[in-house]
């Protein structure tokens, strides 16, 4: 929802978003990777105001955070299996 809002150009939205999956997943919580994952994109955001900039920063962190994607493909090999740069696909100029 947080990088729908972002893609849209609502910036309010995308940050209420963020505080509420922070709220939701703190430190020691089931899911807190996730919200690792938002953090570094909303932080790359907030930096760069560039969405493709904040993508490469946060697949890159799914990269490094195996703990992001094994959730996502623990469910068979019939599956999908997700990577890395499936968590944020705007990543063009």
């Amino acid at each position: 929802i947080m990088l729908a809002h972002t893609w849209s150009g609502d910036a309010a939205s995308a940050q209420e978003a963020f505080d509420r999956l922070s709220a939701d997943f703190p430190a020691g919580a089931p899911g807190h990777e996730y919200q690792e994952l938002a953090q570094v994109f909303w932080s790359k955001y907030a930096e760069t105001n560039r969405l493709s900039q904040a993508c490469l920063a946060a697949n890159a962190h799914a990269n490094n955070e195996t703990d992001v994607l094994d959730g996502l493909n623990a469910f068979g090999y019939a599956n999908r299996q997700y990577v890395a740069a499936d968590m944020c696909p705007f990543v063009g100029p």
